[in-house]
């Protein structure tokens, strides 16, 4: 779909996902000031006619907030992408003709604003951006799930929310080194649309071997046996899989107390939580994928795990709806009658936050906070400290 809109200007072109430079080559006057990006000084965009705004946006579909980066004295780290994060000028010169025309091409690309086309989008994603990536390096997916109390699995996902606790189990086959699913994990991200579903270094997904998961279920039973849980611990820690307190160090009392069993190492503790999430997500999560045979099934079915993992919470927080969610409903109520403006500024405000860029208005959509500012769901960090560190 060609728009006459805008377009970069020389030192800000789009270039599309297949490295294909799509900019108009229209010569255009561009205003004579720089903008600073976290210190980086550039010529901000030109409106110019016959440009492209759906060329701007196929050139920042794939555009990840973060960047990977090596230091010889540092080693990998990960920085903002500037490069990236600079071409959203873009949207700060707009007319209000091109104000309508991208609010129109955001909804059809996204969705947006019905949440349940947002929803779709966003798993579609990582269905067909998994399998894109197995194809490429040769390895079997053997399962994908998430955490059905995140955003999108309750449907009230923004675009570019990220996915809690993706878990991808794959068979690598012939890549039998331990750093391999690791490596897959960073790949995953570069077949990801960012604008759909980001994927930026706190929102990649978990990938595990079935070996790794196998030595995780053996722990937890080896564990399960030394610990020899009274009948009152049993019926405490089914109580808690259903319990709604925001207390996540209580809710999660066996997995802590189990992992006092489990050796001081840890590679092994890691494997007895990521093993612990997983098999919540079989239990209890959104799985989009599951092609574990049946002798793996049964013997996940059979772990302790199976009956009393609760790291997630997530039968506990069936009911319960963030705040920035109910905001989010509303919006969708709210967002047809809105002015142009305000619907330029939200849907703005959406792609900004994507890059990760606070410069955001409508906080009350993004932000996960209470009323005394702090993270209303709990304490998570505390608790997997005290798995790891017991």
């Amino acid at each position: 779909m060609k728009i006459s809109s805008c377009i970069y200007n020389k030192l800000i072109k789009p270039i599309n996902f297949n490295g294909q430079n799509s900019a108009n080559k229209t010569e255009c006057n561009t205003e004579q000031q720089s903008q600073s990006v976290f210190g980086a000084y550039y010529q901000p965009v030109s409106l110019c006619k016959n440009a492209d705004l759906q060329a701007f946006w196929d050139d920042i579909k794939y555009e990840n907030p973060e960047k990977e980066y090596f230091n010889p004295d540092r080693g990998p780290y990960i920085a903002p992408n500037i490069e990236a994060i600079r071409k959203l000028s873009i949207l700060d010169n707009l007319s209000l003709r091109q104000k309508k025309e991208f609010v129109d091409l955001f909804c059809i690309e996204t969705g947006f604003p019905d949440l349940d086309k947002v929803k779709q989008k966003a798993e579609s994603e990582i269905e067909q951006s998994i399998h894109s990536l197995a194809q490429r390096e040769d390895f079997d997916v053997k399962f994908i799930g998430y955490d059905k109390n995140s955003s999108i699995g309750r449907g009230v996902a923004i675009p570019g929310s990220d996915c809690d606790a993706l878990f991808m189990i794959i068979d690598p086959k012939e890549h039998k080194e331990p750093w391999y699913p690791g490596a897959i994990r960073w790949q995953f991200k570069d077949f990801v649309n960012q604008r759909l579903l980001c994927t930026h270094a706190s929102g990649l997904p978990e990938v595990l071997s079935v070996s790794y998961i196998e030595k995780g279920l053996k722990l937890a039973n080896e564990a399960f046996q030394k610990a020899e849980f009274s009948s009152e611990d049993i019926e405490r820690f089914e109580k808690n899989l259903a319990d709604d307190t925001n207390d996540f160090v209580k809710s999660a009392e066996f997995n802590i107390r189990l992992a006092s069993f489990i050796p001081k190492d840890d590679d092994k503790r890691t494997q007895y939580y990521k093993s612990a999430m997983l098999v919540e997500l079989i239990r209890d999560g959104i799985v989009n994928e599951n092609n574990f045979s049946p002798d793996f099934m049964r013997k996940i079915k059979k772990s302790p795990l199976f009956r009393f993992s609760n790291l997630m919470k997530q039968r506990g927080l069936n009911n319960k709806l963030k705040e920035k969610h109910l905001k989010r409903l509303q919006l969708i109520k709210d967002f047809k009658s809105m002015s142009l403006d305000e619907q330029f500024s939200i849907v703005r405000d959406i792609i900004y936050f994507s890059f990760m860029q606070k410069n955001y208005e409508h906080k009350e959509y993004f932000e996960n906070i209470d009323s005394n500012n702090q993270n209303e769901m709990g304490n998570i960090i505390e608790m997997y400290s005290l798995i790891l560190n017991i």
